[in-house]
């Protein structure tokens, strides 16, 4: 799930150089169930470009189990992290 590193570098925001924006840490997710892919969904709905990678060995565990027990690392472009940490926050429940 997710975009082509070539769809990634197209959408990704550019500094007025022309440069790719830098990539701003935005969480560390549990790779298994989809977690990290619903998050990485739900951003790129939003028109948010979405980096995932995988910790250490990760990535050979996603291939060999089917999910990296490290979890998934998933950055944004800097100028849209603060909207994407909105977007993954838990909603407020308000039973009163």
């Amino acid at each position: 799930m997710g975009l082509t590193h070539e769809e990634l570098l197209a959408r990704w925001p550019k500094t007025e150089g022309g440069r790719p924006e830098s990539p701003a840490f935005l969480a560390n997710l549990q790779d298994v169930g989809g977690i990290a892919d619903m998050a990485v969904a739900l951003l790129e709905s939003f028109g948010i470009p979405v980096l995932k990678k995988y910790r250490e060995g990760g990535g050979a565990g996603r291939i060999v189990l089917g999910f990296s027990g490290y979890g998934a690392d998933l950055y944004v472009p800097v100028s849209r992290l603060e909207e994407a940490k909105a977007l993954l926050e838990p909603p407020e429940n308000d039973f009163s």
